[in-house]
Order: structure tokens, then sequence, then C-alpha cells
């Protein structure tokens, strides 16, 4: 990238015929109208999902939150990722893995709250202690009152593999 910005003897950055500023201003003009984005991977996969959910596409939301679990460094997107996962599987009716999830997102959000982890935010701080304190809670026991004792025990070993094992002591 350096190099194509780099001012050749014809003023042209790399890019024959076209004037440096030329292309500096389309370079702006397109961060300005979102047509260049600005986010990473990780944070379009999270905001596609939440999107995808909001408007009912409940399966088309799936993957762009698996994408986030397994990608984005960001503890707060994935705690929210487990949660909003679990919340399509349920919708689906797909209710061993939506217990899996929520019980998932208590284990990260409560993990980043009793370390103190920064959340971007008090607004995503107060959700973060939201998921462990009262909502993956009240979703896993609601959950696991729809699946067996197997299932559950399926659930459970799926999210001890899922996470470090840092994420389970306080």
């Amino acid at each position: 990238m350096r190099k194509f910005l780099t001012s050749s003897a014809s003023g042209s950055f790399g890019v024959p015929g076209i004037p440096g500023i030329v292309l500096v201003l389309a370079l702006l003009a397109l961060l300005g109208t979102g047509c260049v984005s600005k986010t990473t991977t990780a944070d379009s996969d999270y905001d596609r999902a939440n999107a995808l959910r909001k408007d009912g596409h409940i399966d088309d939301a799936l993957p762009y939150y698996t994408e986030v679990i397994n990608k984005d460094k960001n503890l707060s997107h994935k705690a929210t990722a487990y949660y909003y996962r679990g919340y399509c599987h349920e919708e689906l009716g797909d209710f061993s893995s939506a217990y899996r999830d929520y019980m998932a997102s208590q284990v990260v959000a409560c993990y980043m709250d009793s370390q103190d982890l920064p959340s971007r935010g008090e607004q995503r701080g107060m959700l973060i202690y939201a998921l462990c304190s009262d909502l993956a809670p009240d979703s896993t026991r609601k959950m696991r009152a729809k699946i067996s004792d197997e299932m559950a025990a399926w659930a459970e070993g799926e999210v001890k593999k899922m996470l470090p094992p840092a994420y389970f002591k306080r």
C-alpha cells in the first residue's frame, strides 16, 4: 500500500493517468460514503449478523455469528455473539445448541466481568454485566428445561471444549 501511495515523477501515485490529488479525493469520497469499509472483517461480520437477526433473517445470521465467535478478538463481541447465536438456535427450535451458546455467553461475559476487562464503553459494560448476571442465565435455564439430560451434558461438554480453561475460574 505504501508503494501505491508514493508519488512518482508524474505525480500519479502509481496509477498511470490519474493525478495524485484526484486519487486522494476519490479515496476520501469513498470512505465518506461507506463504499470502503473502515471496520475490520470481524466488526463487519458482527454488524451483519445483528442486522440480519433484527430483520428476521435468523438462518442467514447464524454463520456470521459463528465467524465472530471463531475469529473476533473482542470478547465483548464474542459474548454477545454467543448469546445471539443462542437466540437464533432457539428461534429455529434447536434448543440444545441454544443452551450451549447461552451458557458460553454467560461464561465469557462473567469472565470479562470478573477480570474487569474493557468492553468499549459504559453501555457495552452494562450489557456484559447483564449477560453474566441475568440474560444468559435466564435463557440458559429456559433452554435447560426443554432438553434432555443427555443433550445438556453434550452442550456443557461443548462449552468446556470451546472456551479456554481460564474462563471457568472465578
